[in-house]
């Protein structure tokens, strides 16, 4: 028997959308949008998330790949990845090993258009190597 992606009661989404918002808005139902390819409609749910969460690069760099995948958006993009570039800095200062930050401040770099001189990925061939057990 094959289940049902779609919720049973379509009018908690709302509900489920708006606490998952509050939670963790750099993971909340938007992407599930953006991921089905409702990319404007995302849009104005990742703007809210930057309004919730102002200081997340994460929700900044959502907003910025929901305009870049939204046609006659790519202008915002390009005007947005520099924001969520800036902030994934900020854990960067406190601990230039914080890998989520390096991975995404490379990943905003590389869809805005380009790296700029002292990127995160330049610095990371300075890191000690350790294996893992």
């Amino acid at each position: 028997m094959q289940r049902s992606h779609q919720p049973q009661n379509a009018d908690n989404v709302a509900v489920l959308f708006q606490r998952a918002l509050k939670e963790d808005p750099s993971y909340a139902l938007a992407q599930a949008g953006f991921f089905a390819g409702h990319h404007a409609e995302s849009v104005g749910m990742f703007k809210e998330a930057t309004e919730l969460a102002p200081q997340s690069y994460m929700c900044w760099g959502n907003l910025a790949d929901a305009y870049r995948w939204t046609p006659g958006e790519k202008d915002r993009a390009k005007a947005t990845y520099p924001r969520a570039i800036g902030l994934a800095e900020r854990p960067l200062e406190v601990n230039p090993r914080d890998t989520d930050a390096l991975a995404y401040h490379a990943l905003y770099q590389a869809k805005s258009g380009g790296a700029r001189e002292g990127t995160s990925v330049k610095s990371a061939r300075h890191w000690p190597l350790r294996r893992r057990m």
